[in-house]
C-alpha cells in the first residue's frame, strides 16, 4: 500500500531540485541507453557464471567439511573466467568468504586443493593447512559405498518378480525413488571425489 504522504514528498523533492513545475504533469523520462548496464552483451551470462562460482565455493565448504570461518584462497587459471572474476573480485571475495583471489599463468600445485568445475574451465580452492584431503576422501568414499549398497538393495527388490507382482504400486514407486535418490547421491559424491584428484 502506498503511504499517504509519499506523493507529497515526491512532489516536494521534485520542486526543490528544480526539475520542473510539477511531477504530476511532467513528461515520462527518456531512456538513457548509455546507463542501461543490463543491456550490454554478455552481462547476464557473466553474472550467471559469477553466481555459479560463488555457489560452488559455498557448497564446497559443506561437501568437504571446511569450517565456515576458514578464509579460502581461490586460484583461477588465466583466461576469460579470470578476467570476469577479477572485474568483480571484491563482491566475489566477500560473498564466497575468500581471503584472496590469485590468477595462475602456468601449472599450479594442486595437492591439497579442491577442483571446482565452472563452465568450460575450473577454479582451484585452497582451504589451507587445516584441510586433510585424505580424511575427506575417506569420508566421501564411505558415503559413496553406503549409497551404492542402498541402491543395490532397492534394485534387488525391483528385480524380484514376486515383489513386483505382490507389492502395491505406491510401494514399488517408493523403492524406485530410493534407487533414483541413491544414484543422485552417488553421482554428487563421485563429483566431490573428482574435485580432490
Amino acid at each position: 500500500m502506498l503511504h499517504p504522504f509519499m506523493p507529497f514528498v515526491t512532489e516536494e523533492a521534485w520542486q526543490r531540485f528544480g526539475a520542473g513545475e510539477s511531477i504530476v504533469v511532467a513528461p515520462w523520462p527518456d531512456r538513457h541507453e548509455d546507463l542501461v548496464f543490463a543491456d550490454e552483451p554478455g552481462v547476464e551470462t557473466g553474472f550467471e557464471v559469477l553466481q555459479n562460482v560463488i555457489t560452488r565455493i559455498r557448497r564446497a565448504r559443506s561437501d568437504y567439511d571446511i569450517s565456515p570461518g576458514t578464509a579460502l584462497r581461490l586460484v583461477v587459471p588465466a583466461g576469460p573466467l579470470a578476467l570476469l572474476i577479477q572485474e568483480y573480485a571484491e563482491p566475489v571475495r566477500r560473498m564466497a568468504g575468500l581471503s584472496t583471489i590469485d590468477v595462475s599463468d602456468g601449472e599450479t600445485d594442486r595437492s591439497a586443493m579442491v577442483r571446482l568445475p565452472v563452465e568450460a574451465s575450473e577454479v582451484l580452492l585452497d582451504p589451507g593447512d587445516a584441510f586433510d584431503a585424505e580424511a575427506v576422501r575417506a569420508r566421501i568414499e564411505r558415503k559413496l559405498a553406503a549409497a551404492g549398497a542402498e541402491a543395490g538393495k532397492a534394485r534387488e527388490k525391483l528385480a524380484n518378480p514376486s515383489f513386483v507382482q505382490k507389492a502395491p504400486p505406491e510401494v514399488r514407486q517408493k523403492v524406485e525413488l530410493q534407487v533414483e535418490e541413491a544414484e543422485r547421491q552417488a553421482a554428487a559424491l563421485r563429483e566431490q571425489l573428482t574435485g580432490l584428484e
